[in-house]
């Protein structure tokens, strides 16, 4: 087990039964869920935007339409989570 800290945390992404937790430094996999990850652990500032992605609201650089930049990298907001992620979002 790797404790991992907020600031820290960029993105996770569902890959069928487990997750990718995204960090600066690295990348772990753990077997779960994103809802029972994000419900088991105190991730304030992590936002559910996708069926597969949950963002740090923290360490998004741009929004462009329905995407997310991090970094380089390209995470897209689905149609279902767009305008909640609107309203808790801060341009």
């Amino acid at each position: 087990m790797h404790k991992v800290k907020l600031n820290d945390l960029l993105w996770i992404q569902s890959a069928d039964k487990y997750i990718e937790i995204h960090t600066t430094h690295k990348r772990y996999v753990k077997r779960d869920g994103i809802d029972s990850f994000m419900g088991t652990n105190n991730l304030d500032d992590l936002f559910r935007v996708h069926r597969s992605y949950a963002v740090n609201l923290t360490k998004i650089d741009s929004v462009k339409g329905q995407s997310i930049l991090i970094g380089q990298i390209k995470i897209p907001i689905s149609n279902s989570f767009y305008e909640g992620f609107l309203q808790v979002f801060n341009f």
